[in-house]
Protein backbone atom coordinates (compact mmCIF):
# COMPACT_ATOMS: atom_id res chain seq x y z
CA UNK A 1 0.00 0.00 0.00
CA UNK A 2 2.62 2.24 0.90
CA UNK A 3 4.65 2.01 -2.49
CA UNK A 4 1.02 2.69 -4.34
CA UNK A 5 0.78 5.71 -2.38
CA UNK A 6 4.66 6.32 -3.41
CA UNK A 7 4.41 6.18 -6.99
CA UNK A 8 1.01 8.18 -7.33
CA UNK A 9 2.70 11.20 -5.68
CA UNK A 10 5.79 10.79 -7.66
CA UNK A 11 3.46 10.52 -11.10
CA UNK A 12 1.70 13.91 -9.61
CA UNK A 13 5.30 15.83 -9.07
CA UNK A 14 6.18 14.38 -12.29
CA UNK A 15 3.19 16.15 -14.16
CA UNK A 16 2.97 19.35 -11.81
CA UNK A 17 7.27 19.62 -13.41
CA UNK A 18 6.21 19.46 -17.37
CA UNK A 19 3.53 21.71 -16.78
CA UNK A 20 5.83 24.46 -15.18
CA UNK A 21 8.27 23.90 -18.08
CA UNK A 22 5.57 24.43 -20.44
CA UNK A 23 4.28 27.16 -19.31
CA UNK A 24 4.11 30.31 -21.45
CA UNK A 25 2.64 33.98 -21.08
CA UNK A 26 -0.86 34.09 -21.90
CA UNK A 27 -1.71 34.91 -25.77
CA UNK A 28 -2.88 38.36 -26.63
CA UNK A 29 -6.88 38.92 -27.08
CA UNK A 30 -8.73 40.93 -27.95
CA UNK A 31 -11.98 42.62 -27.44
CA UNK A 32 -14.45 39.11 -27.17
CA UNK A 33 -11.59 37.29 -25.27
CA UNK A 34 -10.40 35.40 -28.43
CA UNK A 35 -6.70 34.81 -29.03
CA UNK A 36 -4.86 36.91 -31.59
CA UNK A 37 -1.64 36.00 -32.91
CA UNK A 38 1.73 37.66 -31.84
CA UNK A 39 2.91 40.50 -33.90
CA UNK A 40 -0.74 40.94 -35.20
CA UNK A 41 -2.95 43.99 -33.88
CA UNK A 42 -5.79 43.37 -31.53
CA UNK A 43 -8.26 45.52 -33.55
CA UNK A 44 -8.23 43.82 -36.98
CA UNK A 45 -5.78 41.46 -36.95
CA UNK A 46 -3.03 43.11 -39.39
CA UNK A 47 0.28 43.06 -38.92
CA UNK A 48 1.94 45.25 -36.38
CA UNK A 49 4.87 46.83 -37.36
CA UNK A 50 8.16 47.19 -35.92
CA UNK A 51 9.19 50.11 -33.83
CA UNK A 52 11.44 52.07 -36.36
CA UNK A 53 12.45 55.63 -35.84
CA UNK A 54 10.99 58.83 -38.02
CA UNK A 55 12.73 59.45 -40.96
CA UNK A 56 15.10 62.68 -40.47
CA UNK A 57 15.65 65.17 -42.75
CA UNK A 58 14.80 68.64 -43.99
CA UNK A 59 10.94 69.47 -44.05
CA UNK A 60 9.27 69.80 -47.34
CA UNK A 61 7.12 73.04 -48.03
CA UNK A 62 4.15 73.45 -50.70
CA UNK A 63 5.44 76.67 -51.84
CA UNK A 64 7.95 79.63 -50.71
CA UNK A 65 5.25 81.63 -49.22
CA UNK A 66 5.11 79.46 -46.80
CA UNK A 67 8.83 78.87 -46.15
CA UNK A 68 8.89 82.99 -45.45
CA UNK A 69 5.84 83.00 -43.46
CA UNK A 70 7.26 80.22 -40.97
CA UNK A 71 10.08 82.56 -40.70
CA UNK A 72 7.94 85.65 -40.14
CA UNK A 73 5.46 84.47 -37.63
CA UNK A 74 8.21 83.35 -35.62
CA UNK A 75 9.21 86.84 -34.78
CA UNK A 76 8.14 88.34 -31.40
CA UNK A 77 5.71 91.35 -31.35
CA UNK A 78 9.01 93.35 -30.27
CA UNK A 79 11.22 92.60 -33.24
CA UNK A 80 8.20 93.28 -35.92
CA UNK A 81 9.76 96.74 -36.09
CA UNK A 82 8.47 97.71 -39.50
CA UNK A 83 5.27 97.65 -41.92
CA UNK A 84 5.89 94.88 -44.41
CA UNK A 85 4.75 93.54 -47.77
CA UNK A 86 5.12 91.00 -49.97
CA UNK A 87 4.40 89.59 -53.24
CA UNK A 88 4.89 91.17 -56.73
CA UNK A 89 3.45 94.67 -57.91
CA UNK A 90 0.24 93.06 -59.18
CA UNK A 91 -0.19 91.05 -55.81
CA UNK A 92 1.44 92.15 -53.27
CA UNK A 93 -0.23 91.90 -50.05
CA UNK A 94 0.40 94.10 -46.53
CA UNK A 95 1.69 92.70 -43.31
CA UNK A 96 2.83 89.76 -44.27
CA UNK A 97 5.06 87.39 -47.17
CA UNK A 98 3.53 87.09 -50.42
CA UNK A 99 3.57 85.04 -53.15
CA UNK A 100 5.74 86.34 -56.32
CA UNK A 101 4.39 85.05 -60.36
CA UNK A 102 7.25 83.35 -62.09
CA UNK A 103 6.04 85.43 -64.93
CA UNK A 104 7.36 88.69 -63.24
CA UNK A 105 11.10 87.46 -63.71
CA UNK A 106 11.61 90.85 -64.97
CA UNK A 107 10.63 92.55 -61.68
CA UNK A 108 11.94 89.32 -59.74
CA UNK A 109 15.39 90.28 -61.39
CA UNK A 110 14.86 93.90 -60.38
CA UNK A 111 13.37 93.86 -56.60
CA UNK A 112 14.79 90.21 -55.19
CA UNK A 113 17.72 89.83 -57.27
CA UNK A 114 17.09 86.45 -58.77
CA UNK A 115 18.81 86.52 -62.00
CA UNK A 116 15.99 86.66 -64.73
CA UNK A 117 17.48 83.82 -67.05
CA UNK A 118 17.43 81.91 -63.52
CA UNK A 119 13.53 81.92 -63.01
CA UNK A 120 12.93 78.59 -64.88
CA UNK A 121 14.42 76.38 -62.27
CA UNK A 122 12.02 77.65 -59.56
CA UNK A 123 8.98 76.03 -58.45
CA UNK A 124 7.57 79.04 -56.44
CA UNK A 125 9.03 82.41 -55.27
CA UNK A 126 7.74 84.81 -52.75
CA UNK A 127 9.22 88.00 -51.10
CA UNK A 128 8.59 89.89 -47.75
CA UNK A 129 9.57 93.85 -48.43
CA UNK A 130 10.01 96.84 -46.08
CA UNK A 131 7.01 98.49 -47.03
CA UNK A 132 8.84 102.04 -47.40
CA UNK A 133 11.53 101.20 -48.94
CA UNK A 134 13.37 97.91 -50.17
CA UNK A 135 16.87 98.57 -49.33
CA UNK A 136 16.23 98.92 -45.68
CA UNK A 137 14.87 94.79 -45.85
CA UNK A 138 14.17 92.98 -48.46
CA UNK A 139 13.85 88.89 -48.22
CA UNK A 140 12.80 86.21 -50.75
CA UNK A 141 12.24 82.64 -50.47
CA UNK A 142 12.46 79.72 -53.06
CA UNK A 143 11.38 76.39 -53.69
CA UNK A 144 13.52 74.92 -56.57
CA UNK A 145 13.17 72.55 -59.29
CA UNK A 146 14.84 68.79 -58.59
CA UNK A 147 18.57 68.63 -60.36
CA UNK A 148 19.00 72.49 -59.45
CA UNK A 149 22.57 73.17 -58.61
CA UNK A 150 21.67 75.03 -55.75
CA UNK A 151 25.04 76.50 -54.43
CA UNK A 152 25.69 77.50 -58.24
CA UNK A 153 22.05 79.58 -57.77
CA UNK A 154 22.40 81.05 -54.98
CA UNK A 155 26.04 82.33 -56.21
CA UNK A 156 24.09 84.17 -59.25
CA UNK A 157 22.17 85.55 -57.11
CA UNK A 158 24.50 87.06 -55.04
CA UNK A 159 26.61 88.14 -57.84
CA UNK A 160 22.92 89.75 -59.68
CA UNK A 161 22.34 92.13 -56.43
CA UNK A 162 25.78 92.86 -55.78
CA UNK A 163 25.90 94.23 -59.24
CA UNK A 164 23.22 96.59 -58.64
CA UNK A 165 22.94 100.31 -58.47
CA UNK A 166 21.22 101.12 -55.38
CA UNK A 167 18.79 104.03 -54.51
CA UNK A 168 16.95 105.85 -51.95
CA UNK A 169 19.28 104.09 -49.23
CA UNK A 170 22.36 101.85 -49.42
CA UNK A 171 21.66 98.05 -47.86
CA UNK A 172 24.17 96.93 -45.79
CA UNK A 173 24.51 93.19 -45.41
CA UNK A 174 23.08 90.09 -47.27
CA UNK A 175 23.11 86.48 -46.52
CA UNK A 176 21.53 83.45 -48.36
CA UNK A 177 20.88 80.36 -46.79
CA UNK A 178 19.16 76.96 -47.85
CA UNK A 179 17.81 73.66 -46.66
CA UNK A 180 17.03 70.97 -49.34
CA UNK A 181 15.54 72.23 -52.27
CA UNK A 182 14.67 75.46 -50.02
CA UNK A 183 16.51 78.41 -50.67
CA UNK A 184 16.39 82.22 -49.16
CA UNK A 185 18.19 85.57 -49.34
CA UNK A 186 18.01 88.75 -47.67
CA UNK A 187 19.38 92.16 -47.56
CA UNK A 188 19.31 95.69 -45.63
CA UNK A 189 19.80 96.75 -42.88
CA UNK A 190 22.51 94.89 -40.63
CA UNK A 191 20.48 94.57 -37.61
CA UNK A 192 17.43 93.54 -39.36
CA UNK A 193 19.13 90.73 -41.51
CA UNK A 194 20.36 89.28 -38.38
CA UNK A 195 17.02 89.11 -36.71
CA UNK A 196 15.91 87.47 -39.91
CA UNK A 197 18.48 85.21 -40.45
CA UNK A 198 18.52 83.69 -36.62
CA UNK A 199 14.59 83.03 -37.01
CA UNK A 200 15.45 81.49 -40.55
CA UNK A 201 18.05 79.03 -39.28
CA UNK A 202 15.97 78.02 -36.12
CA UNK A 203 12.90 77.82 -37.74
CA UNK A 204 13.18 76.29 -41.04
CA UNK A 205 14.44 72.95 -40.48
CA UNK A 206 17.84 72.02 -41.90
CA UNK A 207 18.52 75.57 -42.66
CA UNK A 208 22.17 76.61 -43.09
CA UNK A 209 23.85 79.53 -43.57
CA UNK A 210 26.05 79.40 -47.39
CA UNK A 211 27.60 83.26 -47.25
CA UNK A 212 27.05 86.39 -45.19
CA UNK A 213 28.75 89.88 -45.90
CA UNK A 214 28.50 93.21 -46.92
CA UNK A 215 26.35 94.20 -49.97
CA UNK A 216 29.15 95.43 -52.57
CA UNK A 217 28.31 98.41 -55.15
CA UNK A 218 28.25 97.24 -58.95
CA UNK A 219 26.70 100.11 -60.73
CA UNK A 220 24.25 97.82 -62.33
CA UNK A 221 20.28 98.26 -62.64
CA UNK A 222 18.69 100.46 -60.28
CA UNK A 223 16.64 98.55 -56.96
CA UNK A 224 12.81 100.71 -57.35
CA UNK A 225 10.91 101.46 -53.86
CA UNK A 226 8.06 98.93 -53.33
CA UNK A 227 5.88 102.45 -52.61
CA UNK A 228 6.78 103.21 -56.40
CA UNK A 229 6.13 100.52 -58.75
CA UNK A 230 3.04 99.23 -56.00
Amino acid sequence: MKRIIAVILMLALAVSMLAACTNTEPAETDGDGTNVPAGTNASDGTNAPADTEAPSGAQTYASAVEVLSCIYDSYTDEEKVFPVCGGDQNNMVDNAPGAYALTEASMMDSMLGMPEAEVGKLESAASMIHMMNANTFTAAAYIVKDGTDVDALLEAIKTDINSKQWMCGFPETLVTLKSGNVIVTAFGADDLIQVFKTHAMSTIEGMTLVSEGAVEFGGGGMIPVPGLVR
